[in-house]
């Protein structure tokens, strides 16, 4: 169950674009992860055997100073293929969408 004031959702998406994944919620927020967070995900992410789930609470600074919490569940469906659930304050909803449609639609300079 989310904490009062969290929504969630989630994408299936190739674990190769986690970094870009982190850098596209930096931006789309205006905001910061704490530096080292968006590799340690990433890792993460690659590290996954199939069947497997792991959970990282990370905070995230908002322009304004405020710092909130992100939750991403990870699920490993297979070696290159990764279920992604974000658990997030509802009021960033909006963001949150427009950076997930942006990595789904591969409008991101630094993909490669």
């Amino acid at each position: 169950m989310l904490p009062q004031g969290y929504a969630s959702t989630s994408i299936e998406f190739d674990t190769d674009y986690v970094l870009e994944l982190m850098s596209i919620l930096e931006r789309e927020l205006q905001g910061r992860l704490k530096p080292g967070v968006a590799q340690q995900m990433a890792l993460s992410a690659n590290q996954l055997k199939r069947g497997r789930r792991r959970f990282h609470i990370v905070p995230f600074t908002l322009p304004d100073g405020v710092v909130t919490q992100f939750c991403f569940g990870l699920y490993a469906e297979d070696e290159d293929v990764t279920v992604l659930e974000i658990h997030f304050d509802a009021r960033l909803r909006d963001a949150v969408g427009a950076a997930l449609r942006r990595l789904m639609e591969g409008d991101s300079a630094n993909r490669k």
